[in-house]
């Protein structure tokens, strides 16, 4: 059986109080017909970020919620965040029964053998969302590393440990996404609340690393 061609499985419902969305739906149509909603721009961006533009074409919401066997799905996330609910039909019944999203997912093992998710609701609020996608396995490209002798080091005798290489840029990534975000430089990890609050609230001391210089090629000694 074809679900593409039920139509309330595939139509978008827009009304002063509410979004509702058919389970059918593509990513790739998800993505065009929110961008224009200010508070729903964070599942709009979920939708047209997702994998890549021939699977947004064909992943739907409701492939998104049901996949069991896929978490990395990029949709739930956005959808939790702006209280959606799920709509579903279950055997025997002649009504749709509405859930809140995070109900369904805790209980989708039990609640899926026996029903079929028909759409989404999404409540209209003058919140205003965003989405980011943070870097998986599959989204890395390949990258070449050289080593440098020489750099400063906090180890003993300037040790460096060949594990360091391919984890410290993680850490140093997010860290200088907040500094981005917020204008205030965060010198230490793990990157708490309290230690990127308190910068911006001019509390706490900056770190003293005066053995290092502040730009990475100050670190690199120069070729004899």
């Amino acid at each position: 059986m074809a679900l593409g061609g039920l139509k309330d499985f595939n139509e978008i419902t827009i009304t002063d109080e509410a979004v509702a969305l058919g389970a059918g739906l593509t990513n790739a149509r998800l993505a065009a017909a929110l961008a224009e909603l200010p508070e729903l721009r964070g599942l709009a961006q979920a939708a047209g970020r997702s994998a890549n533009p021939a699977i947004r074409q064909v992943a739907t919401l409701g492939g998104n919620l049901c996949a069991t066997e896929f978490p990395a799905a990029d949709l739930p996330p956005a959808l939790l965040a702006l209280e959606a609910s799920v709509w579903l039909h279950r055997d025997g019944s002649g009504a749709a029964e509405e859930l809140p999203l995070e109900d369904f997912l805790a209980r989708r093992d039990q609640l899926l053998p026996g029903a079929l998710v028909v759409a989404v609701s999404i409540p209209r609020t003058a919140q205003r969302s965003a989405h980011a996608r943070l870097p998986q396995a599959g989204d890395a490209l390949p990258v070449q590393i050289d080593l440098y002798e020489g750099a400063p080091s906090l180890g003993p005798l300037g040790a460096k440990g060949a594990g360091e290489i391919p984890i410290l840029n993680v850490a140093a990534a997010v860290a200088c996404a907040v500094a981005n975000a917020t204008g205030i430089r965060v010198q230490e990890i793990p990157l708490t609340p309290p230690r990127v609050l308190d910068p911006l609230c001019g509390e706490g001391e900056a770190l003293d690393l005066g053995h290092m210089a502040q730009d990475w090629w100050g670190n690199v000694l120069a070729e004899t």
